[in-house]
């Protein structure tokens, strides 16, 4: 029998010998090709965990893979992630560089020269963004010949005071997470970068050549936006630390635009069409930055959580089958003995004490109210340097029902489950899991995409 010149007409089972020769991003690939392929080709179980590479890494190595890897939570099993730098600008090999999102399928990397690249590991498919040096926190020499940077980390109250300190430990101690719009191009793309406890929160879109701060309408910089999800186009929704207010960021406004959209769709039109008044409460918001929805703090009908001296609560939004949801998560503080300091300054082990969800549901009056929900039905959600994101346990085999995941390097269990019908968390993953998490570099959630 000749030959047909068709793929789809390989046998399986060399299929399937190729596939367990390559990295599994490549093997994604190679399930996209066809039915037939799809068929031979195993998935790699969801969900996905990202591990950096740690400061020990083999420079050889490096250069190789970029030293990440990638690990099934369902299998606890660990495999190298090819993440090229040949193909378009941004951190190359050599430039210790690190995650600090992942969304849509896309990584959010940060190189040690600051710089900045949106890259899609299964795609191959790169987006540059401005370096972080092209911000005002950032002194106007950038990154000097002496790797350092000045890091002028109260801008707004003495701009011409300063620390010089090593670009790496700027990025480290400054970045917390990335977030960005889905489908990014280099031509239409939209990002935030959250800043640590009390830092700045800034973004940029297409055709940016700097990063700016956000800002509310009296020039405060935001300083308390915990977490941010995306919506779409440029709209986005943020949540402040601990009070748990939403706000709008809307980065695709131009000037003080203030047409109001005709639509009805829930959370996009009610983001795109508010606007702050007079009547707002002491944060008064411009057309960018404006208020969703009051703070969990005061809204008297939810048992919210109220920090203690050992603890504190970090809130995180995300997007469940469209409806918004915050989810916030005391965690109780245990201090680290002296030589379990590690480099980026973590003096404290943590672990989830409470974990409590609200959903925001359009009253009558036109206004988004917050109600506590007390389960996600099938909806897991996974919590951590990742865009905050809800996947249902029937499609994803390594996650229970109503459990929100969490993923931290200063957890103690460092991946968590808080399971929301009983109350309680308890740890998850196996000893390969345990073992590629004892680093100070935290893990990140990745759902691989071909969009």
């Amino acid at each position: 029998m000749a030959p047909s010149g068709n793929m789809a007409d390989l046998p399986g089972d060399i299929v399937r010998c190729i596939a367990g020769r390559v990295a599994p991003e490549c093997r994604q690939r190679m399930r996209a090709v066809c039915s037939a392929w799809s068929a031979a080709v195993p998935a790699e179980p969801l969900p996905w965990i990202l591990l950096q590479p740690d400061d020990g890494t083999a420079a050889a190595d490096a250069a190789e893979r970029g030293g990440f890897s990638v690990l099934s939570l369902p299998t606890d099993s660990k495999l190298p992630l090819s993440i090229t730098t040949s193909a378009g600008s941004g951190p190359g090999p050599g430039q210790r560089v690190r995650c600090f999102g992942a969304g849509h399928g896309w990584l959010a990397l940060v190189g040690a020269d600051l710089s900045v690249t949106l890259r899609n590991p299964v795609t191959g498919h790169a987006i540059s963004l401005p370096p972080l040096t092209r911000h005002p926190m950032v002194g106007a020499d950038g990154l000097r010949e002496d790797g350092l940077v000045l890091w002028r980390t109260w801008l707004d109250w003495w701009p011409d005071s300063g620390d010089l300190v090593p670009a790496e430990e700027f990025r480290d101690t400054y970045v917390r997470k990335v977030v960005f719009s889905a489908r990014p191009r280099q031509d239409d793309y939209f990002a935030v970068v959250l800043g640590g406890y009390h830092s700045y929160a800034m973004y940029a879109r297409a055709g940016a050549t700097a990063w700016e701060t956000l800002r509310d309408a009296d020039g405060r910089a935001l300083s308390l936006v915990h977490d941010v999800v995306h919506v779409e186009g440029g709209l986005f929704l943020a949540v402040t630390r601990c009070h748990g207010k939403v706000l709008v960021l809307d980065l695709a406004i131009h000037g003080n635009a203030e047409d109001d959209v005709d639509d009805d769709d829930g959370c996009t039109a009610a983001a795109t069409t508010h606007h702050a008044t007079e009547d707002d409460d002491d944060y008064c918001y411009s057309p960018s930055v404006s208020t969703f929805a009051d703070p969990l703090v005061m809204t008297e009908s939810l048992d919210y959580f109220v920090p203690g001296a050992d603890m504190h609560v970090e809130n995180h939004l995300v997007l469940i089958d469209g409806e918004l949801y915050q989810i916030w998560a005391a965690r109780e503080a245990e201090p680290l003995p002296p030589e379990e300091h590690n480099c980026e300054k973590k003096l404290n082990r943590y672990h989830i004490a409470d974990v409590g969800v609200v959903r925001y549901a359009l009253t009558a009056a036109g206004d988004w109210e917050a109600a506590a929900a007390a389960d996600l039905g099938d909806w897991a959600v996974l919590v951590g340097r990742n865009e905050t994101v809800a996947v249902c346990s029937g499609d994803v085999s390594g996650v229970s029902a109503s459990c929100v995941y969490f993923i931290a390097g200063e957890l103690e269990e460092v991946v968590c489950a808080f399971r929301l019908r009983s109350g309680r968390a308890e740890p998850v993953g196996g000893d390969v899991l345990r073992h590629a998490c004892a680093t100070p570099l935290p893990p990140v959630w990745f759902l691989p995409s071909l969009k």
